[in-house]
C-alpha cells in the first residue's frame, strides 16, 4: 500500500521537476535575449 503511494508521489515529483526546468529555461531565454529567437527556427520571410 505505501509502496504504491510512494511510487505515485515520485511520478508526480518527477513531472513537476520537468515542468519547473522547462519554465526556468523559458524565463532565462526571455530575460537574456528578449528579441532574439531561440533554437527553434522562426517562420519564413516574404
Amino acid at each position: 500500500m505505501y509502496d504504491d503511494l510512494f511510487l505515485e508521489m515520485k511520478k508526480i515529483s518527477t513531472f513537476a521537476d520537468h515542468l519547473n526546468g522547462a519554465l526556468a529555461q523559458l524565463v532565462e531565454q526571455w530575460t537574456e535575449n528578449p528579441c532574439v529567437p531561440g533554437s527553434i527556427p522562426g517562420g519564413t520571410t516574404h
